[in-house]
């Protein structure tokens, strides 16, 4: 496809599109973030991040309102938890607290009078570091030695002196 020598130089077919302005509105990840405090013997609290007033800030930064605000906030929090949907996970100890927190069972304190039940039945999946470990201790265990063809073809193909026959029996 040829330029045609009418149109100007450095102009394009098709008008750029314009990006709302997103300076002002923090992710969700640095609002969770945010919530969480260090602790004097090492560690992190992560039950800040289960807050009114965190999920009331989390609520504030979206562009558009959810439809379903409470389930849209569970979603944000353990995807992130998780590292799935393209979410960045949290940092390994922020996880590791969280993850503490949220396998209680009982209502996150942000819904605790709302009448909404999430964290009820506590939270039964993996998070993204835990996963990681335990892929790293089952790649450890496979190290041992594995068979070797020999013992591999014996096993299918039996020779017959290793074979038993009906007269031995």
């Amino acid at each position: 496809m040829m330029v045609s020598e009418e149109k100007e130089a450095g102009t394009d077919y098709y008008p750029k599109r314009r990006r709302p302005n997103f300076q002002s509105i923090e992710s969700s990840y640095a609002v969770f973030l945010k919530f969480v405090k260090p602790l004097d013997k090492g560690g992190v609290d992560c039950t800040g991040m289960l807050s009114k007033d965190c999920y009331d800030l989390w609520l504030k930064t979206r562009i558009k309102k959810p439809s379903k605000p409470a389930e849209s906030f569970r979603r944000a929090l353990t995807a992130h938890c998780r590292g799935v949907d393209g979410r960045r996970p949290f940092p390994k100890d922020v996880e590791a607290g969280l993850l503490a927190e949220l396998r209680k069972s009982q209502i996150w304190a942000c819904f605790e009078q709302t009448g909404i039940n999430i964290g009820l039945r506590g939270y039964k999946a993996v998070g993204h570091w835990e996963k990681k470990r335990k892929e790293d201790d089952i790649d450890t265990d496979e190290t041992k030695e594995e068979p070797d063809a020999e013992t591999c073809k014996e096993a299918i193909y039996p020779t017959k002196k290793n074979s038993v026959t009906k007269d031995e029996k």
